[in-house]
């Protein structure tokens, strides 16, 4: 857990300073791990309907090549569906 906040900043920083769990899972308690708590904080509903919304609305722009856009695809789609369960979008 101290190499965490090096990968924050941020509201996320902000957020990880405050929130008190010490462990990155917890099998007894499982609302106390950081994972659990981070993906409540930050990957709610809300959140995953916007991001599915820039997914099926994301257009390659004026100069960028399809590498880059590829990669921006994938970052999209990492967010909404990071265990590669196969998520519907809707």
């Amino acid at each position: 857990m101290d190499v965490v906040p090096s990968y924050l900043k941020g509201t996320a920083l902000t957020w990880f300073n405050t929130m008190g769990a010490r462990e990155w899972e917890n099998s007894i308690n499982k609302n106390q791990s950081f994972t659990y708590l981070f993906e409540a904080q930050f990957c709610n509903p809300f959140k995953m309907s916007q991001w599915k919304h820039q997914l099926r609305n994301r257009k390659q722009r004026a100069g960028e090549t399809i590498d880059e856009y590829t990669s921006a695809m994938e970052e999209l789609w990492k967010r909404i569906d990071p265990k590669r369960k196969r998520t519907e979008l809707d």
